[in-house]
């Protein structure tokens, strides 16, 4: 650990009608991005502290050099995919899993950089109910476990806009540990508001993913390959992404956008891979991805944002 002092008391608490995460007892916004460490990520987080931002959704091998730039980390514990052959009800796999939650947190709990726990990113990507609910079950007995060892730090999981529309219902009866929620969301982020509230999710969340609209959301062209948005259009969407579910909202404790990063999508798939606090199974991007997001203008647009939007 690079610094002498320990970890702070991290809570979320209701002020009125507004939920605040509170650090060492002052509001903590979340300005936040998805860094995916490897070669790069120390200037990342430069580019990162130098547009105004003050936490990177990353792994625990993170927390040093986020705690140098005097940011804090968003931190990932693995999970179980039914879709990667996960199977909750072998003894000897949830044990497995445990046993490294348990290992994560016992080391890092301290760490002066850590401000949120995260269980796993988007675990029932083409799971049946049966799989989410058993999924959902064990994240409940791991979100006890993680706070049993430190009580100190919020602990949420992570889950797709997808996922959401189908089984937030079952999230939100079976983990009533969960101190919050992340949210993954594209294009579909300006139906978040509405869509949330509907299924019933009265607790805070964050946005722990946003940006242009996905591969899988764009035309494709005539060879079916998907058509990518042109930078400029980007950085528009990156904005009305912004605006829409994160300004003026008294569920949102801040947000993380996707991706921070600096490399060409022939490196990405490894990183990912690598990285539990990411879709380890996701598909890389359709094109190369234009440097540091820092390069192009989705960066100008979320440093014009105020820092404590809507509050």
């Amino acid at each position: 650990m690079a610094a002498a002092a320990c970890a702070g008391e991290v809570r979320i608490v209701r002020q009125g009608d507004r939920w605040t995460l509170l650090r060492d007892g002052q509001p903590y916004f979340v300005r936040g991005a998805v860094v995916i460490g490897g070669a790069g990520s120390e200037v990342l987080l430069d580019q990162l502290k130098a547009l105004g931002g003050n936490s990177a959704r990353a792994s625990a091998g993170m927390l040093d050099a986020l705690d140098r730039r005097g940011l804090t980390g968003f931190i990932g514990l693995p999970i179980g995919k039914a879709r990667q052959g996960f199977d909750y009800s072998d003894a000897g796999q949830a044990s497995k899993l445990e046993a490294s939650i348990r290992v994560i947190v016992e080391k890092n709990k301290d760490h002066p950089a850590l401000l949120l726990w995260t269980i796993g990113n988007e675990p029932n990507i083409g799971s049946t109910r049966e799989q989410a609910r058993q999924s959902y079950q064990a994240i409940e007995r791991f979100a006890r476990l993680v706070k049993s060892i430190d009580p100190k730090h919020p602990v949420i999981t992570v889950i797709g806009d997808g996922e959401m529309r189908q089984f937030l219902p079952d999230l939100n009866e079976l983990c009533p540990s969960l101190d919050a929620l992340g949210l993954n969301a594209y294009h579909r982020v300006f139906f978040l508001r509405k869509e949330v509230a509907a299924r019933g999710w009265t607790r805070p969340y964050l946005i722990t993913e946003f940006g242009p609209r996905g591969h899988w959301q764009v035309g494709r062209s005539p060879w079916d390959m998907p058509v990518e948005d042109t930078s400029t259009e980007k950085a528009a969407h990156y904005r009305a992404s912004y605006e829409s579910v994160v300004q003026d909202n008294p569920q949102r404790l801040g947000s993380y956008v996707f991706l921070w990063y600096g490399k060409h999508q022939e490196d990405l798939r490894k990183d990912v891979a690598d990285n539990p606090n990411v879709g380890g199974d996701r598909e890389p991007p359709s094109a190369p991805l234009p440097g540091a997001f820092a390069e192009h203008r989705g960066a100008d647009a979320l440093q014009r944002v105020p820092a404590e939007a809507g509050a």
